[in-house]
Parts: structure tokens; sequence; C-alpha cells
């Protein structure tokens, strides 16, 4: 017998009865579709069923999913950007709260993770460097063409690093400089608004760290000049200091 839905009748709603749960219930707790209809359980016991099925099947799960995504991927992504441009506030406002609650057990979680995966990781990196090295190689060029005060930066950071002296800086800090210098070499007076490099009043070499105090912003012909001199000789040099 095949499961009538649930229809008014003078005024009420026709019952039927769950062969699972042995339970009447009305059209609203009955599956949509007809093929489940058909089997004669409540969209509950349905629930149920299916839950335990997955469970059982979870290879055939995962491959029903990816023979779905494969064929629906647009249809997916395009539901995906709708939902989120629908609720973009409500998102930003639980990812807050979750980050708040479990921003310290999930760093932990994910640097033990790191740990115990850390051979896999560096051999899959290595793999995929070595694959890629042009495409690699000329997106660094370019972010480096396009990012001038950041590569600065980097480049300086990475020096002080390799010499244990430490420190480091940022663009603000750079910013800061050229105000208090009035966008001049601090040597010879001339404007570097746009041509400048980062000097270490106590040079790398003799233990100079990147940290802003140690700074200070010269024009390139000032800055060949001292080189890896001592600040004091190198202003006693320019006239200055005597």
């Amino acid at each position: 017998m095949v499961i009538q839905a649930a229809v008014k009748h003078n005024g009420t709603k026709k019952m039927v009865r769950c062969l699972k749960c042995n339970t009447q219930l009305t059209d609203d707790n009955w599956h949509h579709s007809h093929q489940i209809r058909n089997r004669k359980i409540c969209k509950k016991c349905n629930a149920e069923c299916d839950g335990k099925w997955r469970q059982s099947n979870p290879d055939k799960v995962k491959e029903y999913k990816r023979k779905y995504n494969q064929s629906h991927g647009e249809q997916i992504k395009e539901s995906h950007a709708k939902w989120l441009a629908a609720n973009l506030e409500q998102v930003r406002k639980r990812n807050a709260e979750r980050g708040a609650k479990y921003s310290g057990r999930y760093c932990e979680r994910l640097k033990k993770w790191y740990i115990a995966n850390k051979e896999r990781l560096n051999e899959k990196s290595t793999k995929y460097y070595e694959t890629h090295i042009e495409h690699l190689r000329s997106k660094a060029r370019q972010w480096a063409k396009e990012n001038p005060e950041k590569r600065k930066i980097q480049r300086h950071t990475r020096r002080t690093k390799k010499s244990q002296a430490g420190g480091s800086f940022t663009s603000d800090d750079i910013k800061a400089m050229l105000k208090r210098q009035k966008g001049k070499c601090i040597v010879c007076k001339v404007k570097i608004v746009n041509n400048y490099q980062i000097d270490h009043i106590i040079p790398i070499s003799k233990g100079g760290s990147s940290n802003p105090s140690n700074l200070q912003l010269l024009c390139p012909r000032c800055n060949l000049s001292k080189n890896s001199s001592d600040n004091i000789v190198f202003m006693q040099r320019n006239g200055f200091l005597l």
C-alpha cells in the first residue's frame, strides 16, 4: 500500500501511521520525496535510518560527495557565495565569538599536529617547491617589485636574525623616522622621501639589532660611504662630533 499524503478533510488533517515508530502523524512529518514517502516511515525515522547507513558506509558516502562536488562545483560555489553575502554580519560575529572562545585550544592542537606531521609537511613543501620553482620565483619578484618597503624590511630582519642580534620594525616605524628626519638624510640633508636606505647605527656585523632605536635613514651615497663603519667614526669623518 502506497502512503497517501495527509489532506484536509472537513477542516481537519488526515493522520497517517509510521510503520517504524508506530505513531500517527500529519503530512508535515512526512518527507516531500515520493520515493521516501513510499518507504512508509516519517521524516524522523528516515533521518535515523540514513544516519545509521552513513556510519556503516563511510567510503560510499565519501565517494558520493566527491562525485557530487565534481559535477556541481560551480553551483555549490555560487550558492555558498549568495548565502555568505546574505549572512556576512552573522558569520563575522560567529567567527569572532568562536575565535575568542577556542583560539588557545585551537593553537595548541595545531601545534601538536604540526610537530607530529613536521617531516611529512617538509617533504611535501620541498616537492612542491621543486615542481613549481619558476612560478614561485616569478611571484616573489613581482611581490618585491610591488612592495619595495616591505622587501627592505624583510631583508634587514633576515640579516639580523642570521646574526642572532634580533629585532624587527614595520613600515609605520619607517614613516615615523621619515617624519622625524623631515624627509632628509640625517648626514647630508638631501631629500630622501622617494630614495632612502635603512642604516643600522650599530652595524649588524658588530651586533646591532633591527629595532627602530638602532635605525636611521640615509641617502644611498651616505649609506654606501658608511658601510659597516662605527657611527661615531663615520660622523666625525663627515665633520660632525668634532
